[in-house]
């Protein structure tokens, strides 16, 4: 009866959390010297110096040109403060934006076999869709330990 009840609570967290906009999840590198914006200074002023780690921080004032996954390591992101509606949120986003990421470097491809661009383009298109594809594998375990409270 636990399962099912849990079953039934992460598909309404999955339709309730697909309408909510992806511009409202902001990925901050609390390592960097300068933070482009107001709602990641005041996240990483509660990260420790010792040991920086990104942030993830709903603000509906975010946003984001490009796809968010790209110019930052997510390796040790922390999704513990998270509430599971927030959690359910970063997930779908995480996934909005591999895909935009993916579609990007197809589209690349393309582009290129059809000579509307050249060879050259192809390398850096490679390698952002791969930084993407990590920092989603990043957010992916990050999310998993989460909900299993670890």
């Amino acid at each position: 009866m636990k399962t099912a009840m849990k079953l039934l609570l992460a598909a309404g967290l999955g339709l309730s959390a697909a309408g909510m906009p992806a511009k409202a999840i902001e990925l901050c590198d609390c390592c960097a010297k300068a933070q482009p914006d107001k709602a990641c200074e005041t996240a990483c002023a509660q990260v420790s110096e010792a040991f920086c780690r990104p942030v993830v921080v709903m603000d509906a004032e975010s946003k984001t040109e490009g796809n968010p996954l790209n110019g930052i390591d997510l390796k040790y992101l922390d999704l513990s403060g998270l509430t599971p509606l927030e959690l359910e949120k970063v997930r779908v986003w995480a996934e909005k934006n591999r895909g935009k990421a993916e579609k990007a470097f197809r589209m690349t491809r393309l582009q290129i076999l059809w000579g509307h661009k050249d060879k050259s383009a192809f390398g850096p298109a490679e390698k952002k869709r791969d930084e993407a594809v990590v920092n989603y594998d990043h957010i992916m375990r990050a999310y998993r330990a989460a909900v299993k409270g670890d």
